[in-house]
């Protein structure tokens, strides 16, 4: 019997914004190729069929359920990262004549300013698979010393498909990418010590109790929006500055751990027409970590974990996503 094998280095995952719920677009605007982390499961429910007697048969089997309801991981970069953001928020201002484009992505007051696209899947090049009318539940973008920015994203999706596409994938350049080492992490515009690893998490909470007839859960509103961040930072002993600036903002307020704002820089380097680069700014922290412990057996750098969720500040809101992009839309 002949066998097939698929290469796992093959296949992408395709986004397509759409003009509104119910209108697919095949054709994806932005090509995600797909790494050893990507992964992409719809969601599916099964009832099996009783008949006389009551008695139960798979071969009964009928399928009552084919959504999307799962995640992808992606290497961050400044196109792609742009329009999932701007999906999820709702809120995107746009300035520049020319790439690179300037967007300021914020938190959408109106749920229905949140978008709908379009997800293409292709595994290994071989099967392929369309999800339309979805949304992003959650972004977490994350970072460790010595490796790229990468991206979880989290979707729901209203209806999937099987299809057949005939489309050549276009990726973004090497250098749209972001890598760890470019970034400055600040706090309150101040550096706030060497960072080892930091993760961000954006999350659109939707009213999952709305039982109106025929709202999905993909269509229920964006009641809120959350962000949740840890840092671990590396810290030499005798710099209690640093460890000041987190606890008591260099020990002047006893309030420092609800107060600040914790800003995250990535460029690429590039000039002119090649720049791009994102920034997230954090505009209140609430700080939830626990104080380093003294452990005198260590002979190594002391770290230590910042865990933190943040609350709108109330000139500068939530959070603001700025970026640099090719994107004009």
């Amino acid at each position: 019997m002949a066998c097939t094998r698929y290469n796992k280095n093959q296949g992408y995952i395709g986004i397509a914004p759409q003009v509104s719920k119910g209108t697919a677009v095949a054709t994806p605007e932005i090509y995600i190729k797909a790494t050893d982390e990507t992964t992409l499961t719809p969601t599916m429910d099964f009832d099996l069929q009783p008949e006389l007697g009551d008695g139960i048969y798979p071969g009964h089997t009928i399928k009552t359920m084919h959504k999307l309801d799962g995640s992808f991981n992606m290497n961050v970069r400044a196109d792609a990262i742009t329009r999932l953001l701007s999906l999820m928020m709702g809120d995107d201002t746009i300035t520049g004549a020319s790439a690179p484009y300037q967007h300021v992505i914020v938190p959408a007051e109106d749920p229905c300013d949140i978008g709908w696209f379009t997800i293409v899947r292709d595994v290994a090049g071989t099967i392929q698979e369309e999800f339309s009318d979805c949304r992003i539940k959650e972004i977490t973008i994350a970072g460790e010393a010595g490796n790229r920015i990468t991206a979880a994203v989290s979707v729901l999706g209203l209806t999937s498909k099987p299809t057949t596409l005939s489309l050549t994938p276009s990726y973004e350049t090497t250098a749209n990418m972001f890598l760890f080492q470019d970034g400055t992490y600040t706090k309150d515009g101040s550096a706030i010590g060497t960072i080892s690893s930091f993760s961000i998490t954006i999350r659109a909470v939707i009213n999952e109790d709305d039982q109106t007839t025929g709202i999905e859960l993909a269509d229920a509103p964006v009641i809120r929006f959350e962000v949740e961040t840890e840092f671990t930072i590396d810290m030499d002993a005798t710099n209690n500055a640093e460890y000041d600036s987190i606890y008591y903002s260099g020990g002047a307020a006893a309030e420092s751990l609800d107060d600040g704002s914790l800003t995250l820089v990535f460029d690429n380097g590039l000039a002119a027409a090649d720049a791009r680069s994102l920034q997230i700014e954090l505009h209140k922290l609430i700080y939830t970590a626990q104080p380093v412990e003294h452990d005198a057996s260590s002979d190594e750098h002391i770290k230590f974990d910042i865990t933190a969720h943040c609350e709108k500040n109330d000139s500068d809101g939530l959070i603001t996503i700025t970026t640099e992009s090719s994107l004009a839309t």
